[in-house]
């Protein structure tokens, strides 16, 4: 019969021969999944998005009748935000896969829509930040102004 000293010191050789086991079997999941997140972090930085709809901003020579009385964009830069090209979802790219063509440039098909974008991106944040904008808020209102609204007071 072994003593309970012998079998503790046992027990704790088992536990840590596990450990590392296990350590050795998750570590290099663990340094892929932080690789990962690194990676995506750049990219987010460098490939942008703007993507959504509505009935403010309507394309130049847009028919409500033919096209709609909404507007739906799909926007990407792939350089930071430089230049912005308009895009949509091709089921017939490849092989009868999803793939993404490209429209062209997003100034020249819907011009304003990026600035228009940033604008409204920009009273979001502002009023998540500081709460509503009042008539007394001057920095509210400059923000309102550069997104082009026109801000009169009587």
């Amino acid at each position: 019969m072994i003593s309970l000293s012998t079998a503790l010191i046992i027990l704790f050789v088992v536990l840590f021969l596990v450990g590392i086991g296990l350590h050795a079997l998750i570590a290099p999941d663990l340094q892929d999944y932080k690789k990962m997140k690194e990676r995506q972090a750049d990219k987010a930085k460098i490939e942008q998005r703007y993507s959504g709809g509505g009935v403010l901003y309507l394309p130049p020579n847009w028919d409500k009748e033919k096209d709609g009385d909404s507007f739906n964009y799909d926007l990407r830069s792939w350089d930071g935000g430089k230049v912005w090209y308009a895009v949509e979802y091709d089921k017939d790219c490849v092989d009868g896969l999803w793939g993404l063509k490209i429209l062209g440039r997003a100034d020249t098909l819907y011009p304003g829509l990026v600035e228009f974008v940033v604008g409204w991106n920009n009273i979001l944040q502002y009023v998540k930040d500081n709460g509503p904008i009042g008539i007394d808020d001057s920095e509210g209102l400059k923000v309102l102004e550069e997104s082009g609204f026109t801000v009169k007071t009587k």
